[in-house]
């Protein structure tokens, strides 16, 4: 936690001050991660107050020139993908805008009590619940989330809550199991007697919602979603003469024979609602298979075997190949 006192009690420069929050002069007493402490770890978040220095607050007009952004840069050029969060009592819309502009998908910004506001538990309890929310949530982004994801705040914050809770994994086997339940049932109809009759005329999502309940989070529907809406284009999709992937969308439609009827299917947006419902930000087959969850394509290397389906798997190797999962 970077506060007021830090720049007067190290007198050092900014710059040298983001050395200590990676520890790489031991022999400095006051780092951020001191030799008695455990190291640096993929879950750290710094806590960074606006003004390091009071004097700040009516000497500087410039936002770039407050030396906490300046020490915000100063971090983030040794380490971009490092999670912090300024807060501060100010409500000038020129210092969020300054520094949440350049902010990365793991920054965040806390508004406190200010003279303008009552001071009341209420309000307190809020802001604190506020910066914890976020703190765990922008930790635990580093073990999952990757910027080709392209996911909205909305969406990295509800499955965060999923992925921080103890339930997390036996809610993913839960959503991997009802996956592969749904998915075979399609492959190979009639359906099950333990599924009930996928409704014609109605969405991917209606029809998920009758044959899966969750059993902890309301993310899971939408995760079985995705697995089958990816799923289905994967198993009917072709490579052109041209070499390129291409999803054949009649095919799709007709595995997924209860999708309502579309005269115009000329685009994969005419059979699922992409963006809003499966959180993809792409329909193309390339920049789709590009930003799937890590248990995502594990789950469909399983559904669809490499010594079955040679094709499926070669472009799932593709997609895989640019991703550094460590």
């Amino acid at each position: 936690v970077l506060g007021c006192n830090i720049t007067q009690s190290s007198g050092n420069k900014l710059s040298e001050i983001s050395k200590d929050v990676f520890c790489s002069n031991w022999s400095q007493e006051k780092v951020v991660d001191g030799p008695s402490q455990p190291g640096l770890t993929p879950t750290t978040v710094i806590l960074l107050d606006l003004y390091l220095d009071k004097r700040e607050t009516t000497a500087l007009f410039r936002p770039e020139q407050i030396s906490s952004i300046r020490l915000w840069q100063a971090i983030k050029d040794k380490n971009n993908s490092l999670p912090i969060i300024i807060f501060t009592a100010s409500r000038q819309t020129m210092n969020y805008s300054a520094t949440m502009n350049v902010a990365g998908q793991s920054d965040g910004w806390l508004t406190k009590e200010g003279p303008d506001i009552t001071l009341d538990d209420e309000h307190s309890s809020h802001a604190s619940l506020y910066l914890l929310e976020r703190m765990h949530m922008f930790s635990s982004l580093r073990d999952w989330y990757r910027t080709e994801l392209n996911w909205d705040i909305s969406w990295r914050t509800e499955y965060s809550e999923a992925h921080q809770s103890d339930s997390w994994k036996a809610c993913l086997e839960n959503v991997a199991s009802e996956s592969t339940r749904i998915f075979r049932s399609l492959q190979n109809p009639p359906q099950p007697s333990h599924l009930k009759p996928f409704q014609k005329n109605m969405n991917l999502t209606k029809n998920i919602s009758a044959n899966y309940k969750k059993l902890y989070f309301s993310v899971e529907n939408i995760l079985v979603c995705r697995r089958i809406a990816v799923a289905a284009l994967l198993y009917t999709a072709f490579e052109g003469n041209d070499g390129k992937k291409k999803w054949n969308l009649t095919s799709c439609k007709e595995f997924l024979n209860f999708l309502p009827a579309n005269e115009s299917l000329v685009q994969p947006s005419h059979l699922f609602n992409f963006s809003h419902v499966l959180w993809f930000k792409s329909n193309s087959p390339g920049k789709l298979l590009g930003s799937m969850l890590k248990e995502e394509y594990q789950w469909l290397r399983e559904i669809f075997p490499a010594q079955d389906y040679s094709m499926i798997n070669q472009w799932l190797d593709e997609a895989e190949s640019s991703i550094d999962w460590a």
